[in-house]
């Protein structure tokens, strides 16, 4: 995950046009639009709409985009191209935007199929990389002397991952080590073969280096599944390393979403530009982060911990501790209090509204109920002082808790 912040210099940097926002997720489809009025950027109106699975989702965005625009008297839908309104015979009457910064989350949280040579050393240490990444656990395997090519063949039919990831052995594992890793990978390798040539998972080694080779070729099958060696999770006693699988599952989420219909244009959308350098579409929870660290860095704070919560506050949430030069990601499941953070700081940006099932909710110094904020973000890969303009402006609210830390 990158921890790179927007210098100083970039923040006094600012554009004069429309801007149009979009947050596009599974459940619902949120835009507002950014004007420019007495020297800062406003969100001046707003609309969310459930998503409807049948209509694709750019001819559902450009009929938001269209009602957004109406009651002000603007074009912001552009019908004869099928995109927003980047282009203007009449810039003077009929401005184009200047920009249109997305924030998409197309696809679920990948299904992860943890296979690991033992539950309490590898297993506990890709568990906990498992629980930076956006991800989901659907089964865990360790090997075992019953452990058979057919059961874990019926297991991962059973679970169908998007994801499976290996794991196992010290960098510095003896040889009965070594080939017992080996044997764990051949027996992944045959139950891969026998699923379904329609079905396949992306599969990650995390284990021990010197038999990552013997494993890639263990592992590869008939049907086409694409090994991907990673960093070693466990590489010596107490050692925990994550970047690996959380880069992997990080890359494959955004996969998943690029691979859905509409994606293509949604991209395009955001790197059209009438001048300057193209911007690109954030998965949600990235934009998230990066909101994250660029308010710690505004607000001047030696660390800030924020929350997204999901969508509809029930499945997940993400909580992401910036501070300086480093940024760390967790996440859990919607119901879970927050003293199971241990040795978090309190909570003082809330992105959503917090689950009741998790206890009171924390009484953050910037709320935004709307879970528009992220998209408000991706609008800082060009111009950082609009992110701030906006969330200062228009997004942040007082949230409703004990002990206020405002």
């Amino acid at each position: 995950m990158s921890t790179a912040t927007p210098s100083a210099e970039r923040l006094t940097e600012g554009p004069t046009g429309p801007i149009l926002i979009l947050s596009v997720e599974r459940g619902q489809l949120q835009a507002g639009l950014l004007v420019l009025a007495s020297g800062t950027y406003q969100l001046v109106t707003q609309q969310r709409v459930a998503r409807q699975a049948e209509i694709p989702v750019t001819e559902q965005l450009g009929e938001l985009i269209q009602r957004l625009g109406e009651p002000l008297g603007c074009r912001l839908w552009d019908a004869e191209r099928g995109q927003p309104w980047l282009h203007s015979d009449d810039p003077i009457r009929f401005p184009p935007l200047e920009q249109v910064a997305i924030a998409a989350s197309l696809a679920d949280h990948p299904r992860v199929h943890l296979i690991s040579l033992t539950g309490h050393v590898s297993g506990a240490a890709a568990l906990e990389a498992l629980a930076e990444s956006p991800a989901q656990l659907v089964g865990h395997t360790s090997l075992s002397p019953d452990l058979t090519s057919a059961s874990l063949s019926q297991a991962l039919a059973a679970t169908r991952p998007d994801a499976v990831i290996i794991a196992g052995g010290y960098e510095q594992a003896g040889e009965g080590i070594r080939h017992s890793l080996r044997e764990l990978c051949r027996l992944v390798g045959q139950a891969l073969s026998q699923v379904p040539g329609v079905w396949r998972p992306a599969v990650l080694y995390a284990g021990a280096s010197s038999v990552a080779q013997d494993a890639a070729g263990l592992l590869q099958t008939r049907n086409g599944v694409a090994v991907t060696v990673v960093e070693n999770v466990a590489p010596g006693p107490g050692q925990i390393r994550t970047v690996g699988i959380t880069a992997g599952l990080q890359q494959l989420y955004t996969r998943l979403s690029q691979a859905r219909p509409g994606y293509p244009q949604l991209a395009q959308w955001a790197s059209r530009r009438p001048a300057g350098s193209p911007a690109r579409v954030l998965p949600v929870e990235t934009a998230f982060v990066h909101l994250v660290q660029l308010w710690q860095l505004v607000q001047g704070l030696p660390r800030l911990h924020g929350v997204l919560c999901d969508e509809a506050g029930q499945s997940w949430r993400l909580h992401v501790w910036a501070e300086e030069e480093r940024v760390t990601l967790r996440y859990v499941a919607a119901q879970t209090p927050l003293q199971a953070l241990t040795g978090w700081p309190p909570v003082r940006l809330l992105c959503g509204n917090w689950p009741a099932a998790a206890g009171p909710a924390p009484a953050a110094a910037w709320w935004d109920p709307t879970r528009l904020a992220p998209a408000v973000a991706c609008v800082g890969q060009i111009f950082p002082l609009v992110t701030v303009h906006v969330l200062t402006s228009s997004v942040w609210r007082q949230a409703q808790g004990e002990n206020p830390l405002a």
